[in-house]
């Protein structure tokens, strides 16, 4: 089973290296396989078959050696991922030349101008062919398809498992079966070699039995395929930004159409060389639905699609609800509710989202680790599937995407990213970066909320607008008439003060001092008759 490998680190590759090295889209080794799959996922998938989902997008993988696997972040630095788990560390925050040098593992083979030529253990080099035209490794064996004079053949090395390079050429050689013409690219895993033709059709051999399987080009922009357990995953190269763009990932049993007519070349005599077997198809076309007898719709691969009805599906609800996935009612009817819940579950565990859930899907689901449904999960740039749709939708219920719902396609893009900022913005969540971490998912799941209530929203930033109308409310009752009133008294009693003035008359108490015309009385001094009684008594 897969589980979900909890490190919050996006991942990239650089496709060419100074020291010449190619990097990869799949890197094998020591039992372990890492590959890009759904949204550009690195895959870890480990010797006991379980895989580790890194929820971060990539572009490529570096090397690999005993412990480690080497990425290169999108912001450029070097990081190491830890084969076991445990960790993971960052190796140069801005590597140089030297620095991937250090980490590139020795290829065995080099490839110009299609002459094939090996590095053996002994530090020497060895022509295996003038005319090869595609060659990869899966760690174990190195994988070329030669052009002979007129067909192609695909053909095999076993490696020297302490060094991986090659000790006896001709002793390990073998010839699998049919090449394919004028091949575009070719990966290979324990699993399965995968060829991308000039059509864009691919076409896989399994290793355990040298059988074939075609499946028909869905882009013509796919040039490179990984085939690896029952997944198949289409890619093409980035031109832009170097590395890989995921296109597709699918599950093999439902997308094989064709069994190529394969002439193989006899095998030489060869010690531990493996025999080459008859071709024949080991997975049966997709079958058409039928509906059975009690309604529901199945198909030979035992998947249940959209529409479906009866007892399996209602176990399929049954298990979604209890790990907490919004299945709505379970009524045993394969309805929207119930897609929108396989789509979530889907997306948990890195599968391609389809209107059906597939026996491989449905194996996760019963399973023991099955991983329960994170409604705050982070999202971010790069991102596809069901929950972006939920986060797109609530964007645009609170008028951050924009006034089409055309815009609610499931894809995290620009217009997504620049709307999650723009909101952690206007709500003072930073940082603003555009990606939906946590914090975020769990502020636009509160104001959804709200919303299914029918309860207003206000932006921070729209608070000083309405606050004005609240406050006047309490100005007016108590503070606002005792602002009146305290002017208005002042003036009556100032009205009084202005006559009290005039009452207070010392100034015309002055003209009441007309006692100084009593000085009259002075000249009544006169009748004092001090001269004339003199006068006359003389």
């Amino acid at each position: 089973m897969k589980k979900l490998f909890l490190a919050i680190v996006s991942f990239t590759l650089a496709l060419t290296l100074a020291c010449g090295a190619m990097a990869d889209a799949v890197i094998t080794g020591n039992g372990y396989a890492a590959y890009l799959g759904e949204s550009n996922y690195l895959y870890l998938r480990d010797p006991s078959g379980v895989s580790r989902i890194l929820r971060a997008p990539i572009k490529d993988l570096v090397s690999m050696n005993d412990t480690e696997l080497f990425c290169l972040a999108q912001s450029g630095q070097l990081y190491g991922i830890m084969l076991d788990a445990s960790g993971t560390r960052i190796v140069a925050a801005a590597p140089t030349e030297a620095d991937l040098a250090a980490i590139t593992t020795v290829q065995p083979y080099t490839l110009e101008e299609g002459v094939l030529s090996v590095l053996r253990a002994d530090g020497t080099s060895e022509v295996l062919s003038e005319h090869a035209l595609v060659a990869c490794t899966n760690g174990i064996t190195l994988f070329y398809i030669e052009q002979g004079a007129e067909t192609t053949v695909l053909k095999a090395y076993t490696l020297d498992e302490p060094t991986g390079l090659i000790t006896d050429a001709s002793a390990l050689h073998r010839e699998i079966g049919a090449g394919v013409a004028e091949p575009l690219s070719m990966t290979a895993t324990e699993d399965a070699v995968a060829i991308v033709a000039a059509d864009h059709s691919i076409v896989t051999v399994n290793l355990a039995d040298n059988s074939y399987h075609t499946f028909p080009a869905t882009s013509q922009e796919t040039t490179v395929a990984v085939s690896i357990g029952n997944k198949l995953i289409r890619l093409h190269e980035d031109a832009l930004n170097g590395g890989y763009v995921v296109e597709l990932t699918s599950d093999n049993q439902t997308v094989v159409t064709a069994t190529p007519a394969v002439t193989a070349t006899p095998a030489p005599t060869a010690t531990a060389a493996v025999a080459t077997a008859t071709v024949k198809p080991t997975a049966k076309p997709t079958a058409t639905p039928k509906p059975t007898s009690s309604g529901s719709t199945t198909t030979d691969d035992g998947r249940i699609s959209k529409g479906a009805s009866g007892s399996s599906v209602r176990k399929m609800q049954k298990r979604l609800s209890e790990l907490g996935y919004p299945v709505g009612k379970v009524d045993g009817v394969f309805g929207d509710n119930t897609l929108v819940a396989v789509h979530l579950f889907q997306f948990a565990i890195g599968y391609t989202q389809r209107s059906y859930a597939s026996s491989a899907m449905l194996d996760k689901l019963y399973g023991k680790n099955a991983p329960a449904y994170d409604r705050f999960m982070a999202l971010e740039s790069g991102d596809k599937g069901e929950p972006v749709k939920i986060l797109q939708q609530m964007l645009f219920d609170l008028g951050y995407l924009g006034k089409d719902e055309k815009e609610i396609d499931g894809s995290y893009g620009k217009r997504t990213a620049a709307a999650v900022k723009a909101f952690q913005t206007d709500w003072k969540l930073e940082p603003a970066t555009g990606e939906a971490d946590k914090t975020t998912m769990e502020k636009l799941c509160e104001l959804a909320d709200l919303l299914a209530a029918g309860k207003p929203v206000v932006k921070p930033t729209d608070v000083p607008t309405p606050t004005p109308t609240p406050t006047k409310v309490p100005e007016v009752t108590p503070p606002t008439p005792e602002e009146p009133e305290t002017p208005e008294e002042p003036e009556k009693p100032e009205e009084p003060e202005k006559p009290e003035e005039p009452e207070n008359p010392e100034e015309p108490e002055k003209p009441e001092e007309p006692e100084k015309p009593e000085e009259p009385e002075k000249p009544e001094e006169p009748e004092n008759p001090d001269k004339p009684a003199t006068s006359s008594d003389l």
